[in-house]
């Protein structure tokens, strides 16, 4: 990675970091250690997604730290497109291309180009990760676009939201989970929670007795180890409690 910013805590202990990134990955390791550290990276070395890395904003009030990235890196189909002079966010929906807010259907040219209208072409770059070393007993706040979010060791709570991207938590007492087509896996739950996606699956390993809101349109929902409280539904997709 030849593009990064790195944060150290200025305070040691727990902290609830308050992540925000358009496409790339989110990647949360909770550990042994006094201070949080986090680092916002990209392999560019200049252009679209090392401006981004330059330019993004860290704001540490002691006992939460918040991180935005402004402009979407390469990656999971976030992109950033030039049209007319004005620069845009590029999305891919899994139903097509959004971008700016209207949606074009799905458009290739073959040579990893994009053109509407003869005026729009792809200049996005490689994907920015936002990757923290948190001390135990932190918690997670996350939105992405399609960025993934993934999480190593226990957090205390985990309020994660996405359109599009996997969210996959190691361990956490308090989830608050909300995808619209990604998939949701918490391999440790140890509290009570709620997990909701569109069209993406759940999975859910319970640590301990608790209880669960689960919500799919057309995923399946699988619940498994302890005893939970469960309250679930699904439109389509298949529900299995083991």
């Amino acid at each position: 990675m030849t593009t990064t910013k790195t944060h150290t805590a200025e305070h040691p202990g727990p902290i609830t970091l308050d992540a925000r990134l358009a496409s790339g990955a989110i990647t949360v390791t909770v550990e042994d250690r006094t201070h949080a550290v986090i680092t916002i990276a990209t392999a560019d070395n200049d252009g679209t997604s090392a401006n981004a890395v330059n330019a993004a904003r860290i704001n540490d009030s002691g006992t939460k730290i918040a991180v935005g990235v402004d402009t979407a890196g390469g990656g999971s189909g976030g992109v950033v497109i030039q049209s007319g002079g004005v620069q845009r966010n590029m999305f891919n929906t899994g139903g097509g291309v959004m971008i700016a807010g209207n949606n074009y259907g799905v458009i290739s040219t073959g040579n990893g180009s994009v053109v509407i209208g003869g005026g729009a072409v792809v200049i996005g770059g490689s994907p920015i990760f936002i990757e923290a070393k948190l001390p135990v007993g932190s918690s997670l706040l996350a939105e992405t676009t399609d960025a993934r979010v993934e999480t190593t060791g226990s957090l205390d709570r985990a309020q994660v939201r996405t359109m599009s991207g996997h969210i996959r938590i190691d361990a956490v007492t308090t989830p608050d989970l909300h995808t619209m087509s990604g998939h949701i896996d918490i391999r440790a739950l140890y509290g009570d929670g709620r997990a909701e996606t569109m069209s993406g699956r759940i999975t859910v390993v319970a640590a301990v007795e608790c209880a669960l809101r689960a919500r799919s349109m057309s995923g399946d929902i699988e619940i498994s180890g302890a005893r939970v409280d469960l309250d679930a539904s699904t439109m389509s997709g298949r529900l299995r409690t083991r």
